[in-house]
């Protein structure tokens, strides 16, 4: 299972969720990406950047479309992400339509 790395995405069940997994599939399902690895966990999920064919990432993609956050913790020099990110937000797209959107770790916590 390939993760995204630098960013999180809303899960499924949340606001938002469908909407990034159908954006998702829309980008790369049936298609041929790059995926560079960049971290194997100890669960042995590999967490990746994936570049598409027009020479974008995914995560550029989602950030862009407001269907995902940088994930700070992960990803300290992402200032390209974090500008796409405000970008995003700045104009009311995908989840920044929300009145408060949570990023999925903290969903998860709140619905127990």
């Amino acid at each position: 299972q390939v993760k995204l790395w630098g960013i999180t995405c809303p899960d499924v069940y949340q606001p938002g969720g469908q909407l990034a997994k159908s954006f998702v599939d829309n980008l790369c399902l049936f298609k041929v990406v790059d995926v560079q690895d960049k971290i194997v966990s100890s669960a042995s999920l590999l967490f990746a950047t994936v570049h598409l064919d027009d020479g974008s990432t995914l995560q550029q993609q989602l950030l862009e479309s407001g269907l995902a956050w940088v994930y700070d913790k992960e990803c300290k020099g992402c200032y390209r992400w974090k500008m796409a990110e405000r970008e995003a937000q700045k104009d009311n797209l995908g989840i920044w339509r929300q009145e408060a959107p949570t990023p999925p770790e903290d969903w998860m916590k709140q619905s127990g």
